[in-house]
Protein backbone atom coordinates (compact mmCIF):
# COMPACT_ATOMS: atom_id res chain seq x y z
CA UNK A 1 0.00 0.00 0.00
CA UNK A 2 3.07 2.30 0.20
CA UNK A 3 2.61 3.23 -3.48
CA UNK A 4 -1.01 4.31 -3.06
CA UNK A 5 -1.90 7.94 -2.56
CA UNK A 6 -3.14 9.12 0.80
CA UNK A 7 -6.49 9.84 -0.85
CA UNK A 8 -6.81 6.17 -1.89
CA UNK A 9 -6.03 5.04 1.63
CA UNK A 10 -8.66 7.41 3.07
CA UNK A 11 -11.20 6.00 0.60
CA UNK A 12 -10.37 2.46 1.74
CA UNK A 13 -10.75 3.55 5.35
CA UNK A 14 -14.14 5.11 4.68
CA UNK A 15 -15.61 1.98 3.07
CA UNK A 16 -16.69 0.47 6.43
CA UNK A 17 -18.30 3.80 7.29
CA UNK A 18 -21.04 3.13 4.77
CA UNK A 19 -23.15 2.77 7.88
CA UNK A 20 -23.78 6.51 7.62
CA UNK A 21 -27.06 5.99 5.70
CA UNK A 22 -28.20 3.62 8.44
CA UNK A 23 -27.37 6.27 11.02
CA UNK A 24 -29.39 8.76 8.99
CA UNK A 25 -32.36 6.42 8.97
CA UNK A 26 -32.09 6.01 12.74
CA UNK A 27 -32.06 9.79 13.18
CA UNK A 28 -35.03 10.18 10.85
CA UNK A 29 -37.03 7.52 12.70
CA UNK A 30 -36.16 9.15 16.02
CA UNK A 31 -37.39 12.48 14.72
CA UNK A 32 -40.61 10.96 13.39
CA UNK A 33 -41.19 9.19 16.68
CA UNK A 34 -40.63 12.40 18.64
CA UNK A 35 -43.04 14.27 16.37
CA UNK A 36 -45.69 11.60 16.95
CA UNK A 37 -45.18 11.75 20.71
CA UNK A 38 -45.39 15.55 20.59
CA UNK A 39 -48.68 15.33 18.70
CA UNK A 40 -50.00 12.87 21.26
CA UNK A 41 -48.97 15.20 24.08
CA UNK A 42 -50.71 18.13 22.36
CA UNK A 43 -53.88 16.06 22.06
CA UNK A 44 -53.72 15.15 25.76
CA UNK A 45 -53.15 18.75 26.84
CA UNK A 46 -55.93 20.04 24.58
CA UNK A 47 -58.27 17.50 26.19
CA UNK A 48 -57.27 18.78 29.63
CA UNK A 49 -57.83 22.35 28.43
CA UNK A 50 -61.31 21.43 27.18
CA UNK A 51 -62.19 19.80 30.51
CA UNK A 52 -60.87 22.82 32.44
CA UNK A 53 -62.92 25.12 30.19
CA UNK A 54 -66.05 23.04 30.82
CA UNK A 55 -65.47 23.01 34.58
CA UNK A 56 -64.90 26.78 34.58
CA UNK A 57 -68.05 27.42 32.60
CA UNK A 58 -70.04 25.20 34.96
CA UNK A 59 -68.62 26.90 38.04
CA UNK A 60 -69.10 30.49 36.93
CA UNK A 61 -72.41 29.69 35.23
CA UNK A 62 -73.87 28.11 38.37
CA UNK A 63 -72.64 30.95 40.60
CA UNK A 64 -73.91 33.55 38.15
CA UNK A 65 -77.40 31.98 38.03
CA UNK A 66 -77.53 31.87 41.83
CA UNK A 67 -76.35 35.48 42.17
CA UNK A 68 -78.88 36.65 39.60
CA UNK A 69 -81.65 34.81 41.47
CA UNK A 70 -80.69 36.61 44.69
CA UNK A 71 -80.52 39.91 42.81
CA UNK A 72 -84.02 39.29 41.41
CA UNK A 73 -85.32 38.41 44.89
CA UNK A 74 -83.84 41.58 46.35
CA UNK A 75 -85.27 43.67 43.53
CA UNK A 76 -88.72 42.13 44.11
CA UNK A 77 -88.74 42.50 47.90
CA UNK A 78 -87.35 46.04 47.68
CA UNK A 79 -90.65 47.20 46.20
CA UNK A 80 -92.13 47.26 49.73
CA UNK A 81 -89.76 49.30 51.98
CA UNK A 82 -92.00 48.79 55.04
CA UNK A 83 -91.30 45.08 55.14
CA UNK A 84 -87.52 45.15 55.40
CA UNK A 85 -87.24 42.33 57.95
CA UNK A 86 -89.57 40.07 55.97
CA UNK A 87 -87.63 40.90 52.82
CA UNK A 88 -84.34 39.80 54.36
CA UNK A 89 -85.93 36.56 55.50
CA UNK A 90 -87.13 35.86 51.98
CA UNK A 91 -83.71 36.68 50.46
CA UNK A 92 -81.97 34.47 53.02
CA UNK A 93 -84.39 31.71 52.09
CA UNK A 94 -83.36 32.09 48.47
CA UNK A 95 -79.65 32.11 49.48
CA UNK A 96 -80.12 28.93 51.52
CA UNK A 97 -81.18 27.06 48.35
CA UNK A 98 -78.10 28.15 46.40
CA UNK A 99 -75.17 25.78 46.82
CA UNK A 100 -72.71 27.81 44.75
CA UNK A 101 -72.89 30.83 47.09
CA UNK A 102 -72.28 31.12 50.84
CA UNK A 103 -73.10 34.81 51.42
CA UNK A 104 -74.23 37.95 49.65
CA UNK A 105 -74.17 41.68 50.21
CA UNK A 106 -76.83 44.09 48.91
CA UNK A 107 -75.07 47.36 47.99
CA UNK A 108 -76.34 50.76 46.88
CA UNK A 109 -73.10 52.80 46.58
CA UNK A 110 -74.83 56.14 45.84
CA UNK A 111 -77.04 55.75 48.95
CA UNK A 112 -74.28 54.24 51.13
CA UNK A 113 -76.52 51.18 51.76
CA UNK A 114 -74.89 47.83 52.48
CA UNK A 115 -76.94 44.86 53.78
CA UNK A 116 -75.27 41.52 54.59
CA UNK A 117 -77.10 38.29 53.84
CA UNK A 118 -75.19 35.18 54.87
CA UNK A 119 -75.66 31.54 55.70
CA UNK A 120 -75.40 30.61 59.37
CA UNK A 121 -72.01 28.99 59.00
CA UNK A 122 -70.48 32.10 57.39
CA UNK A 123 -69.01 34.88 59.53
CA UNK A 124 -70.69 38.20 58.52
CA UNK A 125 -67.28 39.83 58.57
CA UNK A 126 -66.17 37.54 55.73
CA UNK A 127 -68.95 38.56 53.35
CA UNK A 128 -67.15 40.11 50.34
CA UNK A 129 -67.70 43.60 49.00
CA UNK A 130 -67.59 45.00 45.50
CA UNK A 131 -65.15 47.61 44.27
CA UNK A 132 -65.71 50.49 41.84
CA UNK A 133 -63.72 48.58 39.23
CA UNK A 134 -65.83 45.41 39.65
CA UNK A 135 -69.06 47.44 39.54
CA UNK A 136 -67.96 49.11 36.30
CA UNK A 137 -67.22 45.69 34.75
CA UNK A 138 -70.59 44.37 35.99
CA UNK A 139 -72.40 47.34 34.42
CA UNK A 140 -70.71 46.69 31.08
CA UNK A 141 -70.79 42.90 30.93
CA UNK A 142 -73.61 41.94 33.31
CA UNK A 143 -71.25 40.41 35.93
CA UNK A 144 -67.75 40.68 37.35
CA UNK A 145 -65.55 38.12 39.10
CA UNK A 146 -62.36 38.42 41.17
CA UNK A 147 -60.48 35.95 43.41
CA UNK A 148 -60.05 36.81 47.10
CA UNK A 149 -58.32 35.06 50.00
CA UNK A 150 -59.30 31.82 51.69
CA UNK A 151 -60.11 29.90 48.50
CA UNK A 152 -63.06 32.19 47.76
CA UNK A 153 -64.03 34.68 45.08
CA UNK A 154 -66.45 37.58 44.81
CA UNK A 155 -69.13 37.67 42.09
CA UNK A 156 -70.75 41.05 41.44
CA UNK A 157 -74.06 41.39 39.49
CA UNK A 158 -76.18 44.53 39.02
CA UNK A 159 -79.75 44.66 40.37
CA UNK A 160 -82.24 45.82 37.81
CA UNK A 161 -85.29 47.63 39.16
CA UNK A 162 -83.63 48.88 42.35
CA UNK A 163 -85.56 51.46 44.48
CA UNK A 164 -85.37 55.11 43.32
CA UNK A 165 -83.59 53.92 40.12
CA UNK A 166 -80.27 53.96 41.99
CA UNK A 167 -77.45 51.66 40.97
CA UNK A 168 -77.56 48.57 43.17
CA UNK A 169 -75.52 45.39 43.19
CA UNK A 170 -75.21 41.99 44.80
CA UNK A 171 -71.67 41.01 45.83
CA UNK A 172 -71.79 37.25 46.41
CA UNK A 173 -69.16 35.02 47.98
CA UNK A 174 -68.27 31.99 45.82
CA UNK A 175 -66.48 28.93 47.18
CA UNK A 176 -63.88 27.70 44.66
CA UNK A 177 -63.04 24.44 46.46
CA UNK A 178 -65.33 22.44 44.22
CA UNK A 179 -63.71 23.91 41.12
CA UNK A 180 -60.22 23.22 42.42
CA UNK A 181 -61.22 19.64 43.25
CA UNK A 182 -62.62 19.23 39.74
CA UNK A 183 -59.26 20.26 38.28
CA UNK A 184 -57.46 17.79 40.55
CA UNK A 185 -59.90 15.06 39.45
CA UNK A 186 -59.14 15.97 35.84
CA UNK A 187 -55.44 15.36 36.41
CA UNK A 188 -56.19 12.21 38.45
CA UNK A 189 -58.00 10.79 35.42
CA UNK A 190 -54.63 10.98 33.65
CA UNK A 191 -52.55 9.84 36.63
CA UNK A 192 -50.45 7.55 34.46
CA UNK A 193 -49.18 10.60 32.61
CA UNK A 194 -47.56 12.12 35.76
CA UNK A 195 -46.25 15.57 36.74
CA UNK A 196 -49.02 17.48 34.93
CA UNK A 197 -49.72 21.10 36.00
CA UNK A 198 -52.98 22.96 35.35
CA UNK A 199 -53.60 26.59 36.32
CA UNK A 200 -56.61 28.83 35.75
CA UNK A 201 -56.16 32.61 36.12
CA UNK A 202 -58.28 35.71 35.60
CA UNK A 203 -57.56 38.46 33.09
CA UNK A 204 -54.93 39.98 35.34
CA UNK A 205 -53.24 36.54 35.54
CA UNK A 206 -54.17 36.14 39.22
CA UNK A 207 -54.73 32.56 40.39
CA UNK A 208 -58.27 31.18 40.43
CA UNK A 209 -57.39 27.51 40.77
CA UNK A 210 -54.33 25.28 40.45
CA UNK A 211 -53.84 21.54 40.17
CA UNK A 212 -50.60 19.64 40.23
CA UNK A 213 -48.95 22.57 42.00
CA UNK A 214 -49.57 24.83 45.00
CA UNK A 215 -50.87 28.38 44.65
CA UNK A 216 -52.95 30.73 46.77
CA UNK A 217 -56.23 32.13 45.52
CA UNK A 218 -55.54 35.51 43.90
CA UNK A 219 -51.77 34.99 43.76
CA UNK A 220 -49.99 36.81 40.91
CA UNK A 221 -49.00 34.12 38.37
CA UNK A 222 -47.94 36.48 35.60
CA UNK A 223 -44.34 35.38 36.15
CA UNK A 224 -45.00 31.80 35.03
CA UNK A 225 -42.97 31.06 31.90
CA UNK A 226 -45.88 29.18 30.35
CA UNK A 227 -47.62 32.50 29.54
CA UNK A 228 -44.80 33.33 27.18
CA UNK A 229 -45.86 30.55 24.83
CA UNK A 230 -48.54 32.51 23.01
CA UNK A 231 -47.94 35.89 24.71
CA UNK A 232 -51.71 36.12 25.19
CA UNK A 233 -52.86 39.65 25.98
CA UNK A 234 -54.91 40.02 29.15
CA UNK A 235 -57.97 41.11 27.18
CA UNK A 236 -59.92 37.88 26.90
CA UNK A 237 -58.18 36.72 23.72
CA UNK A 238 -59.00 33.08 23.09
CA UNK A 239 -56.10 32.11 20.87
CA UNK A 240 -53.83 29.38 22.18
CA UNK A 241 -50.16 28.48 22.37
CA UNK A 242 -50.32 24.86 21.29
CA UNK A 243 -47.67 22.43 22.43
CA UNK A 244 -44.43 24.36 22.63
CA UNK A 245 -41.33 23.86 24.73
CA UNK A 246 -40.17 26.48 27.24
CA UNK A 247 -37.95 26.82 30.31
CA UNK A 248 -39.88 26.45 33.57
CA UNK A 249 -37.42 27.66 36.20
CA UNK A 250 -34.55 25.68 34.69
CA UNK A 251 -36.73 22.64 33.86
CA UNK A 252 -37.39 22.14 30.12
CA UNK A 253 -41.15 21.80 29.79
CA UNK A 254 -43.87 21.26 27.18
CA UNK A 255 -47.18 23.09 27.52
CA UNK A 256 -50.33 24.51 26.00
CA UNK A 257 -52.11 27.75 26.95
CA UNK A 258 -55.42 29.27 25.87
CA UNK A 259 -58.05 31.86 26.78
CA UNK A 260 -61.60 31.03 27.89
CA UNK A 261 -63.91 33.33 25.91
CA UNK A 262 -66.97 32.86 28.14
CA UNK A 263 -65.28 33.89 31.38
CA UNK A 264 -62.33 35.88 30.07
CA UNK A 265 -60.05 33.59 32.08
CA UNK A 266 -56.91 31.81 30.93
CA UNK A 267 -55.88 28.20 31.45
CA UNK A 268 -52.47 26.59 30.94
CA UNK A 269 -51.40 22.93 30.98
CA UNK A 270 -47.78 21.78 31.02
CA UNK A 271 -45.31 19.26 32.37
CA UNK A 272 -41.55 18.55 32.06
CA UNK A 273 -40.41 17.35 28.65
CA UNK A 274 -38.58 14.48 30.38
CA UNK A 275 -42.01 13.12 31.36
CA UNK A 276 -43.91 14.16 28.23
CA UNK A 277 -41.33 12.63 25.90
CA UNK A 278 -40.34 9.64 28.01
CA UNK A 279 -41.31 7.14 25.30
CA UNK A 280 -39.54 9.16 22.60
CA UNK A 281 -36.40 9.46 24.74
CA UNK A 282 -36.42 5.72 25.34
CA UNK A 283 -36.73 5.08 21.60
CA UNK A 284 -33.83 7.48 20.94
CA UNK A 285 -31.73 5.76 23.61
CA UNK A 286 -32.24 2.37 22.02
CA UNK A 287 -31.51 3.81 18.60
CA UNK A 288 -28.23 5.25 19.91
CA UNK A 289 -27.28 1.87 21.37
CA UNK A 290 -28.03 0.18 18.05
CA UNK A 291 -26.03 2.81 16.20
CA UNK A 292 -23.14 2.39 18.63
CA UNK A 293 -23.06 -1.35 17.96
CA UNK A 294 -22.95 -0.71 14.23
CA UNK A 295 -20.14 1.77 14.69
CA UNK A 296 -18.18 -0.74 16.78
CA UNK A 297 -18.47 -3.28 13.98
CA UNK A 298 -17.35 -0.67 11.46
CA UNK A 299 -14.44 0.31 13.70
CA UNK A 300 -13.33 -3.31 14.00
CA UNK A 301 -13.49 -3.74 10.23
CA UNK A 302 -11.41 -0.60 9.66
CA UNK A 303 -8.81 -1.26 12.33
CA UNK A 304 -6.36 -2.85 9.89
CA UNK A 305 -6.66 0.04 7.44
CA UNK A 306 -6.20 2.62 10.19
CA UNK A 307 -3.07 0.86 11.44
CA UNK A 308 -1.49 1.02 8.00
CA UNK A 309 -2.54 4.63 7.52
CA UNK A 310 -1.58 6.03 10.90
CA UNK A 311 1.92 4.54 11.19
CA UNK A 312 3.59 7.23 9.03
CA UNK A 313 1.28 9.90 10.41
CA UNK A 314 2.31 9.04 13.96
CA UNK A 315 5.92 9.46 12.91
CA UNK A 316 5.07 12.92 11.64
CA UNK A 317 3.34 13.63 14.96
CA UNK A 318 6.62 12.84 16.75
CA UNK A 319 8.43 15.23 14.43
CA UNK A 320 5.87 17.96 15.09
CA UNK A 321 6.38 17.45 18.83
CA UNK A 322 10.10 18.06 18.30
CA UNK A 323 9.22 21.29 16.50
CA UNK A 324 7.02 22.31 19.45
CA UNK A 325 9.91 21.57 21.84
CA UNK A 326 12.33 23.63 19.67
CA UNK A 327 14.66 20.62 19.30
CA UNK A 328 15.76 21.70 15.84
CA UNK A 329 18.79 19.39 15.57
CA UNK A 330 16.67 16.22 16.06
CA UNK A 331 14.09 16.98 13.37
CA UNK A 332 14.39 14.60 10.41
CA UNK A 333 10.96 14.52 8.83
CA UNK A 334 11.86 13.47 5.27
CA UNK A 335 11.79 9.70 4.44
CA UNK A 336 11.87 9.93 0.65
CA UNK A 337 8.19 8.99 0.18
CA UNK A 338 6.56 9.99 -3.12
CA UNK A 339 2.94 10.24 -2.02
CA UNK A 340 1.11 13.03 -0.23
CA UNK A 341 2.70 12.03 3.09
CA UNK A 342 6.09 12.56 1.46
CA UNK A 343 5.00 16.06 0.43
CA UNK A 344 3.86 16.69 3.98
CA UNK A 345 7.21 15.56 5.33
CA UNK A 346 9.01 17.98 3.02
CA UNK A 347 6.70 20.80 4.07
CA UNK A 348 7.40 19.97 7.72
CA UNK A 349 11.14 20.16 7.12
CA UNK A 350 10.76 23.56 5.48
CA UNK A 351 8.47 24.77 8.29
CA UNK A 352 10.98 23.69 10.94
CA UNK A 353 13.81 25.57 9.21
CA UNK A 354 11.65 28.67 8.82
CA UNK A 355 10.54 28.52 12.47
CA UNK A 356 14.14 28.12 13.63
CA UNK A 357 15.17 31.23 11.69
CA UNK A 358 12.11 33.18 12.88
CA UNK A 359 12.74 32.23 16.49
CA UNK A 360 16.33 33.43 16.24
CA UNK A 361 15.13 36.73 14.78
CA UNK A 362 12.46 37.11 17.48
CA UNK A 363 15.03 36.38 20.18
CA UNK A 364 17.36 38.99 18.71
CA UNK A 365 14.57 41.56 18.45
CA UNK A 366 13.33 40.84 21.98
CA UNK A 367 16.79 41.28 23.40
CA UNK A 368 17.24 44.49 21.45
CA UNK A 369 13.89 45.84 22.67
CA UNK A 370 14.72 44.92 26.25
CA UNK A 371 18.08 46.64 26.10
CA UNK A 372 16.76 49.78 24.42
CA UNK A 373 13.56 50.15 26.45
CA UNK A 374 15.58 50.88 29.58
CA UNK A 375 16.87 54.07 27.98
CA UNK A 376 14.36 55.07 25.30
CA UNK A 377 10.60 55.42 24.82
CA UNK A 378 8.51 52.67 23.27
CA UNK A 379 7.96 54.64 20.02
CA UNK A 380 11.68 55.19 19.60
CA UNK A 381 12.45 51.54 20.38
CA UNK A 382 9.85 50.42 17.82
CA UNK A 383 11.32 52.75 15.21
CA UNK A 384 14.84 51.42 15.83
CA UNK A 385 13.73 47.75 15.73
CA UNK A 386 11.81 48.32 12.49
CA UNK A 387 14.89 49.99 11.00
CA UNK A 388 13.09 53.33 10.65
CA UNK A 389 15.50 55.17 12.95
CA UNK A 390 19.23 54.99 12.65
CA UNK A 391 21.53 54.54 15.63
CA UNK A 392 24.21 56.59 13.91
CA UNK A 393 25.32 59.87 15.40
CA UNK A 394 23.63 63.00 14.10
CA UNK A 395 20.26 64.69 14.06
CA UNK A 396 17.63 66.60 12.12
CA UNK A 397 15.85 69.90 12.67
CA UNK A 398 12.27 69.04 13.68
CA UNK A 399 9.29 71.02 15.07
CA UNK A 400 8.57 69.70 18.58
CA UNK A 401 7.03 70.57 21.94
CA UNK A 402 9.03 70.08 25.15
CA UNK A 403 7.57 69.74 28.65
CA UNK A 404 9.49 69.98 31.92
CA UNK A 405 7.74 68.98 35.18
CA UNK A 406 9.60 69.49 38.45
CA UNK A 407 8.70 68.83 42.11
CA UNK A 408 8.46 72.22 43.82
CA UNK A 409 10.55 72.62 47.02
CA UNK A 410 12.04 69.16 46.59
CA UNK A 411 15.33 69.90 48.37
CA UNK A 412 13.88 70.67 51.84
CA UNK A 413 11.45 67.83 51.38
CA UNK A 414 14.23 65.31 50.66
CA UNK A 415 16.39 66.59 53.53
CA UNK A 416 13.64 65.86 56.07
CA UNK A 417 13.01 62.25 55.05
CA UNK A 418 14.99 59.03 54.70
CA UNK A 419 16.53 58.53 51.24
CA UNK A 420 14.58 55.26 50.77
CA UNK A 421 11.27 57.08 51.24
CA UNK A 422 12.29 59.89 48.87
CA UNK A 423 13.28 57.38 46.16
CA UNK A 424 10.03 55.42 46.59
CA UNK A 425 8.02 58.63 46.41
CA UNK A 426 9.79 59.81 43.24
CA UNK A 427 9.46 56.39 41.57
CA UNK A 428 5.75 56.37 42.26
CA UNK A 429 5.35 59.94 40.97
CA UNK A 430 7.46 59.37 37.85
CA UNK A 431 5.59 56.14 37.06
CA UNK A 432 2.31 58.05 36.86
CA UNK A 433 3.79 61.02 34.99
CA UNK A 434 5.41 58.63 32.49
CA UNK A 435 2.05 56.94 31.86
CA UNK A 436 0.47 60.37 31.31
CA UNK A 437 3.15 61.23 28.75
CA UNK A 438 2.76 57.89 26.95
CA UNK A 439 -1.05 58.17 26.98
CA UNK A 440 -0.78 61.37 24.95
CA UNK A 441 1.79 59.98 22.52
CA UNK A 442 4.84 61.61 24.04
CA UNK A 443 8.39 60.38 24.69
CA UNK A 444 10.11 60.61 28.07
CA UNK A 445 13.49 62.02 27.15
CA UNK A 446 15.09 61.79 30.58
CA UNK A 447 14.73 62.14 34.34
CA UNK A 448 16.87 64.87 35.93
CA UNK A 449 16.76 64.44 39.68
CA UNK A 450 13.21 65.35 40.65
CA UNK A 451 12.37 66.59 37.13
CA UNK A 452 10.94 64.79 34.10
CA UNK A 453 11.54 65.96 30.52
CA UNK A 454 9.11 64.85 27.80
CA UNK A 455 9.01 65.50 24.05
CA UNK A 456 6.23 65.45 21.44
CA UNK A 457 6.78 65.45 17.67
CA UNK A 458 9.85 63.18 17.76
CA UNK A 459 10.94 60.55 16.93
CA UNK A 460 7.51 60.19 15.26
CA UNK A 461 6.20 63.41 13.69
CA UNK A 462 2.92 64.70 15.19
CA UNK A 463 1.01 67.61 13.66
CA UNK A 464 -0.76 68.27 16.98
CA UNK A 465 2.32 67.98 19.23
CA UNK A 466 1.48 71.19 21.09
CA UNK A 467 -2.08 70.04 21.92
CA UNK A 468 -0.78 66.68 23.12
CA UNK A 469 1.73 68.30 25.47
CA UNK A 470 -0.88 70.69 26.91
CA UNK A 471 -3.33 67.79 27.41
CA UNK A 472 -0.58 65.88 29.25
CA UNK A 473 0.07 68.91 31.47
CA UNK A 474 -3.65 69.10 32.30
CA UNK A 475 -3.71 65.42 33.22
CA UNK A 476 -0.67 65.86 35.47
CA UNK A 477 -2.45 68.63 37.39
CA UNK A 478 -5.65 66.59 37.61
CA UNK A 479 -3.68 63.61 38.89
CA UNK A 480 -2.18 65.71 41.67
CA UNK A 481 -5.63 66.95 42.71
CA UNK A 482 -6.92 63.38 43.01
CA UNK A 483 -3.80 61.86 44.58
CA UNK A 484 -3.02 64.52 47.21
CA UNK A 485 -5.07 62.79 49.89
CA UNK A 486 -3.29 59.50 49.33
CA UNK A 487 0.13 61.19 49.24
CA UNK A 488 -0.66 62.97 52.51
CA UNK A 489 -1.76 59.73 54.13
CA UNK A 490 1.14 57.67 52.80
CA UNK A 491 4.08 60.11 52.95
CA UNK A 492 2.74 62.99 55.06
CA UNK A 493 3.54 65.41 52.26
CA UNK A 494 1.77 67.33 49.50
CA UNK A 495 3.44 67.00 46.10
CA UNK A 496 3.25 70.09 43.89
CA UNK A 497 4.63 70.43 40.38
CA UNK A 498 5.91 73.34 38.38
CA UNK A 499 5.47 72.73 34.64
CA UNK A 500 6.96 74.54 31.65
CA UNK A 501 5.93 73.95 28.03
CA UNK A 502 7.59 75.32 24.92
CA UNK A 503 7.27 74.63 21.17
CA UNK A 504 9.61 75.26 18.25
CA UNK A 505 12.28 73.72 16.08
CA UNK A 506 15.10 71.71 17.69
CA UNK A 507 17.89 69.35 16.66
CA UNK A 508 16.58 65.82 17.25
CA UNK A 509 18.87 62.80 17.05
CA UNK A 510 21.62 60.69 18.60
CA UNK A 511 24.15 62.74 20.57
CA UNK A 512 27.34 61.37 22.09
CA UNK A 513 30.00 58.94 20.81
CA UNK A 514 29.96 55.66 18.87
CA UNK A 515 30.27 53.76 22.16
CA UNK A 516 27.84 55.75 24.25
CA UNK A 517 25.09 57.85 22.70
CA UNK A 518 21.76 59.26 23.78
CA UNK A 519 18.70 60.14 21.75
CA UNK A 520 17.68 63.65 22.78
CA UNK A 521 16.67 67.11 21.60
CA UNK A 522 18.81 70.25 21.62
CA UNK A 523 17.78 73.82 21.04
CA UNK A 524 16.39 77.03 22.46
CA UNK A 525 12.94 75.45 22.79
CA UNK A 526 14.38 73.09 25.43
CA UNK A 527 15.98 75.94 27.38
CA UNK A 528 12.76 77.98 27.38
CA UNK A 529 10.71 75.05 28.69
CA UNK A 530 13.25 74.41 31.45
CA UNK A 531 13.34 78.09 32.47
CA UNK A 532 9.53 78.32 32.51
CA UNK A 533 9.38 75.27 34.77
CA UNK A 534 11.91 76.99 37.06
CA UNK A 535 9.75 80.09 37.56
CA UNK A 536 6.41 78.29 37.72
CA UNK A 537 4.52 78.52 40.98
CA UNK A 538 3.36 75.29 42.68
CA UNK A 539 0.85 73.48 40.44
CA UNK A 540 1.19 76.10 37.74
CA UNK A 541 1.70 75.38 34.01
CA UNK A 542 3.57 78.13 32.13
CA UNK A 543 3.42 78.08 28.34
CA UNK A 544 5.69 79.84 25.85
CA UNK A 545 4.49 81.96 22.92
CA UNK A 546 5.44 79.21 20.43
CA UNK A 547 3.10 76.71 22.07
CA UNK A 548 0.34 79.32 22.39
CA UNK A 549 0.50 79.92 18.63
CA UNK A 550 0.04 76.19 17.87
CA UNK A 551 -2.55 75.32 20.56
CA UNK A 552 -6.17 74.72 19.65
CA UNK A 553 -9.01 76.76 21.13
CA UNK A 554 -10.03 74.07 23.61
CA UNK A 555 -7.18 75.10 25.93
CA UNK A 556 -7.61 78.19 28.09
CA UNK A 557 -4.30 80.09 27.97
CA UNK A 558 -4.13 83.35 29.94
CA UNK A 559 -1.38 85.85 29.21
CA UNK A 560 0.79 86.84 32.17
CA UNK A 561 3.03 89.18 30.14
CA UNK A 562 6.69 89.29 29.20
CA UNK A 563 9.21 87.42 31.36
CA UNK A 564 13.00 87.67 31.45
CA UNK A 565 14.46 84.18 31.59
CA UNK A 566 17.95 83.27 32.82
CA UNK A 567 20.38 82.83 29.95
CA UNK A 568 18.27 84.72 27.39
CA UNK A 569 18.86 88.25 26.16
CA UNK A 570 15.27 88.77 25.01
CA UNK A 571 12.16 88.45 27.14
CA UNK A 572 9.54 85.78 26.42
CA UNK A 573 5.80 86.29 26.29
CA UNK A 574 4.41 83.75 28.80
CA UNK A 575 0.93 82.29 29.20
CA UNK A 576 -0.62 80.24 32.00
CA UNK A 577 -2.65 77.10 31.21
CA UNK A 578 -5.88 77.12 33.24
CA UNK A 579 -6.42 73.53 34.38
CA UNK A 580 -9.24 73.83 36.91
Amino acid sequence: MAGLSLRSKVLLLLVPLAVAPAAGVVLWLSGENRAAVAESERTLQLALLAEARERANDQIGSALVDAQAIAAAIAETAKDPSAKAEQLVEVKAVLATRRALDAARFEVPDGSISIVINKQEVDPGRVPQSTPELRDVADREGWAFAPISGGRAVLVVPIHGAPNAKRAYVAAGVHMDQFRKALSDTIASHADEGAMHVVVVDRALHAIACAGMTCDMGADLSGLSVWQLAKTAANGSAHAGLGRTFDDGGVPSFGTEAGLPTTGWFVAVWRPTAVAFKASNEFARRAVIAGALVLLLAAAAGAWFSRVLTRPILRLVDQVKLVGQRRWGEIKASTGRSDELGQLEGALDGMAQSLQASEAEIERETKLRGDLSRFMSKDLVDAIVRGEHSLALGGNRTPITVLFADVVAFTPLSESRPPEQVVAMLNELFSVLTEVVFRHGGTVDKFIGDCIMAVWGAPVAQADHADRALAAAEDMMHFLEVAQGEWKKKYDVEIRLGVGVSSGEAIVGNIGSNKRMEYTVIGDVVNIAARLEGIAAPNQVLVAQGTHALASERFELVSIGEKNLIGRANSVHVFELVTS
